[in-house]
């Protein structure tokens, strides 16, 4: 098999996992690209932010279609996350990666813990009022936070923005997936142009890998409704997980 089918057919994958879980798939895609293709640590983070660009688009009209979304607290948070993610960027070349791997590890396991004391049963027929939602300032910082971590680990920070949405200002889960799949691509885009600048974006890689991410990523957003909300939780629960132990080890090392 080529290798440009093999990265489309792993591109396919991740869009898929990612529409169904709110992510932006870096966080298998930077693995891939270190541990499999070899790239430099750096040069895999940019590429990897061009695919959660992707990943986005690709699951973004059927969310503003069905209504999922909510479209205005994806707006108000995003604007504290692309800061934070331009900040991560820059700040990138500054900081030691296992110290970061280290944090995010521990983080991560603080944050699967409540995900899975969380009782909520939303389905994806759900809405929720904006006026209902709680503890702004905290969901406005932990999407600062989340923007950071996107620039500094090319991933889209679903694993922070869905929680804090979630757990801290009582967005209903299902609404919490969809809206945070819009907000990846922004995210991503702010700390892509600072990695491009650089240089630090391997093209011929992205190429098969964005085509992929973009079908992956638009099939899952049409089939996503079909998969119990429960699922997803305990889906998302053990991303975190594995993700955790991985930087742990990264940090650790």
């Amino acid at each position: 098999m080529p290798v440009e089918l093999g990265i489309f057919a792993f591109g396919v994958g991740v869009g898929i996992f990612s529409a169904y879980l709110g992510l932006g798939g870096g966080l298998l895609v930077v693995p891939f690209l270190t541990l499999v293709l070899n790239l430099p640590a750096k040069v895999a983070v940019g590429t990897s932010l061009l695919t959660v660009i992707t990943t986005s688009t690709g699951a973004a009209q059927e969310y503003l279609k069905s209504g999922r979304a909510d479209v205005r607290l994806g707006i108000v948070l995003e604007l504290f996350t692309t800061t934070g993610a331009l900040a991560g960027g820059l700040a990138a070349v500054l900081l030691s990666e296992k110290s970061v791997f280290a944090a995010f590890g521990l983080l991560l396991v603080v944050v699967a813990f409540q995900m899975l004391r969380s009782k909520e049963r939303a389905d994806f027929n759900e809405r929720a009022s904006i006026g209902a939602y709680r503890n702004w300032g905290w969901g406005a910082g932990v999407s600062s936070l989340a923007g950071v971590l996107s620039g500094v680990l090319g991933v889209g920070g679903g694993v922070l923005k869905i929680p804090a949405m979630n757990l801290i200002m009582k967005v209903p889960l299902a609404v919490a997936f969809a809206t945070s799949n819009l907000m990846i691509g922004v995210t991503a885009t702010a700390g892509a142009l600072v990695y491009f600048s650089r240089g630090d974006i391997d093209l011929p890689t992205a190429a098969p890998l964005v085509l992929g991410t973009a079908l992956g990523a638009f099939l899952g957003a049409k089939t996503v409704h079909r998969v119990p909300t429960r699922w997803l939780r305990l889906a998302f629960v053990f991303v975190l997980l594995l993700v955790a132990f991985k930087m742990l080890l990264k940090g650790l090392k």
